[in-house]
């Protein structure tokens, strides 16, 4: 057993971090790890843009898996528009956003979306972004049969 830290012991660790901190932190490639060829390491490249207003975030490529014609434009940069994190972005933009929470392998490809929540998606009128634990991931195109299973539970599309 160990003592506990002091609320002031914690706060003096806590300064001392952050003046030794720049703000951003640099996690080097382990030692060995190879690059894939052909992966591109440029995060715009590597990732969808969502834009409304003064705001925009990225979410990883094949993460937006349905936009309506008439919401096409906000996949796209606006002129001013600050970066945000998707969990600042996300709840500010819900009347035109919505979520649907994948499994591993449905995200691989391994396994179709249902055909509930394909009706869900094709009913709701908004953007749809893949998430898992309620973050963006990319979904990968399903190598099964063509027709979507309704044997594969998926969560519901998140309402506000």
């Amino acid at each position: 057993m160990r003592d506990l830290p002091t609320e002031e012991e914690l706060n003096l660790k806590l300064k001392e971090v952050q003046q030794h901190s720049s703000g951003s932190t640099y996690v080097a490639p382990a030692a060995g790890a190879k690059k894939s060829e052909g992966a591109s390491q440029d995060l715009w490249n590597s990732s969808e843009i969502l834009c409304f207003g003064d705001a925009m975030t990225l979410v990883p490529k094949h993460a937006v898996i349905q936009t309506p014609k008439n919401l096409a434009a906000r996949l796209k940069q606006g002129s001013g528009a600050q970066l945000v994190t998707w969990r600042n972005f996300y709840p500010a933009n819900r009347s035109w956003i919505t979520t649907v929470e994948v499994s591993v392998e449905q995200a691989e490809g391994k396994v179709p979306l249902s055909v509930q929540t394909n009706e869900l998606m094709t009913k709701s009128g908004k953007v749809v972004v893949a998430t898992f634990n309620g973050n963006p991931i990319s979904v990968l195109t399903t190598n099964v049969s063509a027709t979507p299973t309704t044997s594969v539970p998926t969560k519901p599309i998140s309402r506000p």
